[in-house]
């Protein structure tokens, strides 16, 4: 006989979520088997359904592992200062920096702070792991539930890094191409919803290409990408909001210039006394070699990541570990409103990054995230710091730093933008900010931002379509301003051309400027203005349509001339698609890619290539393109990658995006929220006993 008191609350918790098997199991106290079923659409990407969130979390982990294993290993490794022991000697440098940072030391200590839910999924995304790995025979006792902690703060200060790195040379411009990212709001998109485009710039390399996965659970119900070997996505979107994310944007540390009393020395002056730097020895593992000892050095403010002679560099970052990385994005995929996303991000656990956050209710949200020392603005904060008395005075809060709630203009874009530009009408002028928290170069677009602005302007109200289409530009930005420069030129001069020479001018007077395979432009524009740069040239009156001065006239005829030879000599003639020299390349197969980046030629979809004889092979750029519509009656998703959702060598789905939309600028729906019935492959797993327990 069932007793009341199981039947009052079996009434009582089924209304509130909790499974009747579940119940069963609280109520008897017996352990009760928890299930997780991954399927997969046509692309191979996981569709994974748990019977609770941490069922999901133990799916995504063998998901990933089975899809992308040496990229997993390879980022856990290289996180914790031990890639070495898989690539060798190349990477002892790289190990050696990671240790100095104290990634592994920090996570194990961060660990213990982060919150039990974000525990018990990190515990069961780990075990996932080892499943996968147990299957194809390999130790799964080398991985350990900080290792995905490691990781996160392994990726989440490279942006902090590359700025300290750029302070330390004095190199200009504190901000990087690491994405584009903007929005546009229900009155600017024909589907009266919200608009979110995330188009991170990245590495094509194994452990920096994106992972795919639709996640399912109890409680959670969300679509996302990420880096192979991290439990959460990086950016995504849940059933009523999204965000989109690139690192850098914030000015989150400082490189301090230290004198020591002597060469060898660790001793240093600081603030009138005499201070001691801390020696560390790492023992480095070295595939194929004797172990490396390596020595390194930490001031009271950083590890010292350069020393010559008496003079060292301390690399200094704000970093109040808190709950860590994992724990906010854990927080930011549950989040529902805008409030809720504002609340997750405040503890800034993410690293220096500028996020975009949209929802149903047509809200938008721009915001320069991270942990921002307070400093005096009396003080060069962009070079290496020698003041000794310049110290940071606290952190800032959260409503200090650059950000923006639906923008009047209906619409806000990133694509190297400074703040007072990013929307029309922008509030966010210099004048309201200490310049080391504005850290950009107000009034002044890169390339990039003008061509989007231009674009977006341009469309009252976008369909999705449209939105592609600016996505997938392939338009060589300043093209027809230098084609325009060259025409006048030979008009003035009479340049005299060679026959060669004059097909290469009508090659280039006939292009429309677009860098797509079956163009002939794009690679004879791309050696002239390589030719061009060897010359003195005005660009400034060639790119604002001025006037131009007989030398500047001069110049683009002789760089012409210079790059028909050059053409000719390395391809036999003038006639060269794109296609045929810019390529992406996967297995024994390769593919036509439109878009370009180099120095003096880019498009919206910017495609770094490294050269192979003739042939530029892409190697990084444009890198998971993401569309979100915010649609109320449900959020519809389109996304796209280089290659393909896997890495098994056999698997078509290791090159199929490749072949039939990243090279012929297609976006796929991510098919959000699909019944499992409309899913072709099926494979269902039950939780250890050892994660039941927990």
């Amino acid at each position: 006989m069932v007793s009341n008191t199981y039947r009052t609350a079996k009434v009582y918790l089924t209304k509130i979520g909790v499974k009747t098997t579940t119940l069963i199991g609280l109520l008897s106290g017996v352990l009760v088997a928890e299930e997780v079923t991954i399927y997969r659409d046509g692309w191979g990407v996981p569709h994974i359904h748990g019977d609770t969130d941490r069922a999901v979390a133990y799916g995504y982990g063998y998901a990933q592992t089975q899809d992308r294993l040496d990229a997993v290993l390879r980022n856990y490794a290289q996180a914790s200062g031990r890639l070495a022991l898989i690539d060798g000697p190349d990477a002892v440098t790289s190990d050696f920096q990671q240790r100095l940072w104290r990634h592994a030391e920090i996570a194990q200590k961060t660990y213990a702070q982060t919150p039990e839910d974000t525990r018990q999924w990190v515990a069961a995304f780990t075990a996932g792991v080892r499943a996968a790995l147990t299957e194809i025979r390999r130790d799964p006792l080398q991985i350990g539930e900080t290792d995905a902690l490691t990781l996160a703060r392994f990726l989440f200060w490279r942006a902090a890094v590359d700025q300290l790195d750029a302070e330390y040379r004095q190199s200009g411009s504190p901000r990087r191409d690491n994405g584009i990212l903007w929005a546009v709001g229900p009155e600017r998109s024909i589907d009266d919803a919200a608009v979110l485009v995330a188009d991170p710039t990245e590495s094509w390399a194994p452990g920096r290409r994106w992972y795919e996965a639709h996640l399912h659970g109890d409680t959670l119900h969300a679509w996302g990408f990420t880096y192979p070997g991290l439990p959460f996505p990086v950016y995504g979107h849940n059933r009523r909001a999204g965000w989109g994310w690139i690192g850098g944007g914030a000015d989150v540390g400082d490189v301090y210039k230290l004198r020591f009393l002597k060469d060898g020395s660790n001793q240093y002056l600081w603030a009138g006394t005499t201070r001691a730097a801390t020696t560390d020895t790492f023992h480095i593992g070295v595939k194929g070699a004797k172990t490396h000892i390596l020595t390194g050095q930490r001031s009271h403010l950083g590890p010292l990541i350069h020393r010559t002679g008496r003079l060292g560099y301390s690399y200094r970052i704000l970093d109040q570990t808190e709950q860590g990385p994992l724990a906010q994005l854990h927080a930011m995929l549950g989040a529902k409103s805008f409030r809720s996303f504002y609340d997750a991000i405040k503890p800034s656990q993410i690293g220096s990054s500028t996020l975009l956050f949209g929802d149903t209710t047509g809200t938008l949200f721009y915001i320069r995230s991270g942990q921002i020392p307070i400093r005096t603005e009396f003080v060069n904060w962009d070079r290496p710091i020698f003041d000794q008395n310049a110290d940071w005075l606290g952190r800032h809060i959260q409503e200090d730093l650059i950000q923006l709630v639906d923008p009047h203009a209906g619409w806000v874009a990133d694509a190297g933008t400074p703040p007072d530009l990013v929307s029309p009408y922008s509030p966010l002028i210099p004048d309201r900010h200490p310049g080391y928290l504005y850290y950009d170069n107000p009034g002044r677009q890169s390339i990039l931002s003008r061509r989007l602005h231009r674009l977006i302007r341009s469309n009252s109200r976008l369909t999705v379509n449209e939105t592609f289409k600016i996505v997938l530009d392939s338009y060589v930005i300043g093209s027809e301003a230098w084609i325009r420069a060259l025409r006048l030129a030979d008009s003035t001069l009479n340049a005299g051309w060679t026959d060669q020479e004059k097909t290469a001018f009508d090659i280039l007077m006939s292009w429309d400027g677009r860098a797509e395979p079956d163009r002939y432009g794009p690679a004879l524009y791309a050696a002239w203005r390589a030719a061009c740069g060897e010359s003195d040239i005005d660009t400034r009156n060639i790119e604002t349509f001025s006037d131009l001065l007989p030398e500047t006239r001069k110049a683009l005829v002789r760089a012409l001339r210079k790059a028909v030879k050059s053409h000719v000599e390395r391809y036999g003639h003038l006639h060269v698609r794109w296609k045929e020299i810019h390529r992406t390349r996967r297995g024994g197969q390769s593919w036509g890619q439109p878009g370009i980046a180099s120095p003096a030629a880019k498009s919206i979809r910017r495609i770094w290539a490294r050269t192979d004889r003739v042939v530029h092979y892409a190697t990084g750029g444009q890198s998971a393109p993401t569309v979100i519509v915010f649609d109320p009656k449900g959020i519809r998703s389109f996304s796209a990658v280089p290659y393909g959702q896997s890495d098994v060598a056999n698997s078509p789905h290791s090159w199929d995006q490749a072949d039939v939309l990243f090279t012929q600028n297609r976006l796929k729906p991510t098919r959000f929220d699909s019944p499992p019935d409309d899913l072709k492959k099926k494979e269902v797993l039950r939780l250890p006993e050892e994660l039941l327990k927990n």
